[in-house]
């Protein structure tokens, strides 16, 4: 797979994710997939890491019912590539740092 097309992909899962489309965004995710905060749980009740599709989902809507979420979108891509091998969707998965805007 492209470049090109693993950018298309990451567009498409991070627009369904803006539309609120949390089932859809995760239908473009691995099964194993991690999302980490730096900051700890202990400080702040979003940060930390989230293991799975289960507790993604469920930190996604803790965060829109707590927050007014302007755009929550990648900002950059690591130079890392790791497998991804569910949903065959595509070969490689990005690394993908991102940030959530909103009050």
């Amino acid at each position: 797979m492209s470049e090109a097309d693993n950018v298309r992909i990451l567009r498409e899962a991070f627009s369904a994710l803006a539309r609120g489309d949390i089932s859809n965004f995760l239908a473009y995710m691995s099964d194993d997939i991690e999302l980490e905060h730096l900051l700890p749980r202990e400080v702040w009740p979003y940060g930390g890491r989230r293991r799975g599709k289960t507790e993604i989902a469920e930190y996604l809507a803790g965060l829109a019912e707590t927050y007014e979420i302007d755009r929550f979108e990648p900002l950059r891509r690591a130079m890392t590539w790791r497998s991804w091998e569910s949903n065959n969707i595509a070969s490689k998965q990005p690394v993908v740092e991102s940030k959530t805007i909103g009050s």
